[in-house]
């Protein structure tokens, strides 16, 4: 993808700029996602503005190849329909301040963001209109898109973008987005469609605070409740069924005319990962999200259905430690789980191939990504027994929390590394908690030993990731981890904008994450759809979620 926009703008002046021509994007073809054509960029004055279009964030590719080109369009889009769309589980909350893989499917259908990211990572317009740093890159200056309304009617301005950072900063909150906002030093409103951030440094991961931050209505939230999912998105939430679907509706005044295309949108909760590709082979299904990737391989070479396997490494696979309670608390017993991972075995297996072993939570198109730290933990049971010798600890005994949603892979992970611990002389128990209970645990830091999951964000700035992920967070994180030298390496990597100095801050706070092993990286969890061959336009950000104001029905 090219190197982070973060590093770029935090060196200069960048204002975007794009009317709602440039904003309606073009849809690619019969399975394509939309292709924006990206706004103007005013450099400094020795460098001219330059207009180039952007390549499609994610495309859908034909049932033969994942990665194929995208063919030609074999019609114009068809308005009404309704797609019915599978996932795996329940969501829990309504509030989507609350970021999570369980959300990816239903965040841009009713909320909206300030900018999208493009391929390459450059922040656009979408709610902002443009935007602009001052010369010293603390104080950014957003324009917001005048005459979106919400669903209730009521238009947005600058002081929802205002309540809506505010409202992220509290604790109460309990959201990744605390952090983020709270760097930012004061919020002016000059006029009701400008607000102006102002920072006490220079903040190069503000654009991943606002790629995440979904507006929702202020005056939709009794307390700290949702009454309902109100924002300013194509679709407007209809009903939510807890435990079997969401519906939304085509929402008829949104901003972008002419769109969506669709009339209906089921988000369809599924118990059982088996019955996502059940379902679409017998055509109760449109789109599945993440089945097993043996079903996904499967179904796409039957030539009957479209696949899309994303090259967005946002969400990994991973354990997790507790680094205040023992035995986990001894590092050497970290490092020797680290060991006992069989991460090519979990990827062959487990992931059937739709993965890479790796042991940092960066994935390659990331500044951070170094290829022999790749690899440092490597499968090595003599290495993690001599590691338990020297830990001074006797037969080790400990548990490792899973949960069956969103993947059943959480606790087929958790069971390949007990097999392995136990010829260490390590006694692993395992765990299973509903999904509810594994995020309360790890949100509210109530995890005891060890724990399996996912976690995202790994696709921003990596800065962003001890910012916005739980398992990450400095100060405040799951393992309740605390170091002034991984809290100082993560404020360095946050305003450092020279590439080559970033890129010795990112080599030793990948260094002290592999030395600590309070975080274990096993494989990105590639993000998969499996589509029926009518289904248009299907797109997906480089967070890997769906974005579907332009997808349409061809039947």
């Amino acid at each position: 993808m090219g190197s982070l926009i973060h590093r770029r703008v935090s060196r200069r002046r960048l204002l975007v700029e794009a009317g709602s021509a440039a904003l309606l994007a073009t849809a690619l073809g019969a399975c394509s996602p939309i292709s924006t054509q990206p706004p103007a960029t005013q450099a400094p004055a020795a460098k001219p503005a330059t207009t180039e279009p952007a390549k499609p964030a994610g495309t859908a590719a034909p049932a033969s190849a994942a990665t194929a080109a995208p063919a030609p369009a074999a019609g114009q889009p068809k308005k009404g329909g309704t797609l019915r769309f599978g996932k795996m589980g329940d969501i829990s909350t309504k509030d989507v301040h609350q970021l999570g893989a369980e959300r990816y499917a239903i965040v841009n259908l009713a909320w909206d963001t300030p900018i999208r990211f493009d391929p390459n990572l450059k922040p656009q317009p979408w709610l902002a209109e443009s935007f602009e740093f001052n010369k010293d890159d603390t104080v950014l200056t957003l324009k917001v898109r005048k005459g979106v309304k919400f669903h209730t009617g009521r238009e947005m301005t600058a002081d929802d973008f205002k309540f809506n950072l505010e409202r992220v900063r509290k604790p109460e909150t309990n959201t990744q987005m605390r952090f983020g906002s709270e760097k930012i030093q004061s919020m002016e409103l000059p006029d009701p469609y400008t607000i102006v951030l102002k920072f006490a440094e220079p903040n190069p991961a503000i654009w991943d605070t606002l790629e995440t931050l979904y507006i929702v209505d202020k005056e939709n939230i009794d307390n700290k409740e949702f009454k309902q999912g109100i924002g300013t998105g194509p679709f407007k939430w209809l009903e939510w069924r807890p435990g079997e679907r969401i519906v939304f509706e085509r929402n008829p005044d949104y901003w972008q005319q002419g769109l969506p295309y669709l009339d209906r949108i089921d988000v369809i909760f599924n118990k059982d990962v088996s019955t996502l590709s059940v379902n679409m082979d017998a055509g109760a299904a449109d789109v599945a999200e993440q089945s097993l990737d043996r079903d996904l391989i499967r179904l796409r070479d039957t030539g009957r259905f479209q696949a899309a396997i994303s090259d967005y490494w946002s969400d990994f696979y991973y354990l997790g430690a507790v680094v205040t309670n023992a035995p986990t608390n001894n590092k050497k017993l970290r490092q020797a789980v680290n060991y006992a991972i069989d991460r090519q075995r979990f990827v062959n297996t487990a992931l059937a191939g739709i993965g890479e072993a790796q042991s940092i939570p960066w994935p390659k198109n990331s500044p951070a990504y170094d290829a022999d730290q790749a690899k440092f933990y490597k499968y090595d049971l003599e290495k993690a027994k001599q590691l338990v010798q020297e830990s001074g600890l006797s037969n080790p005994s400990f548990t490792i929390v899973s949960a069956p949603t969103p993947s059943p892979n959480w606790t087929t992970l958790a069971e390949m590394v007990q097999a392995d611990l136990q010829k260490t002389g390590v006694n692993a128990k395992i765990e299973v908690v509903e999904n509810a209970v594994w995020r309360d645990r790890l949100t509210q830091r109530k995890m005891q030993h060890m724990w399996v999951g996912q976690f995202g964000f790994s696709h921003m700035h990596p800065s962003t990731l001890a910012t916005l992920a739980f398992p990450w967070r400095v100060g405040a994180n799951t393992s309740q981890y605390e170091s002034p030298e991984y809290a100082d390496l993560v404020k360095k990597a946050a305003v450092t904008a020279d590439p080559s100095a970033a890129k010795k801050v990112y080599t030793d706070l990948t260094k002290l994450i592999l030395d600590e092993s309070f975080m274990m990286t096993v494989s990105p969890q590639k993000r998969t759809w499996l589509l029926a061959p009518y289904v248009k336009g299907f797109a997906y950000g480089v967070g890997n979620y769906v974005w579907l104001e332009r997808c349409w029905l061809d039947k």
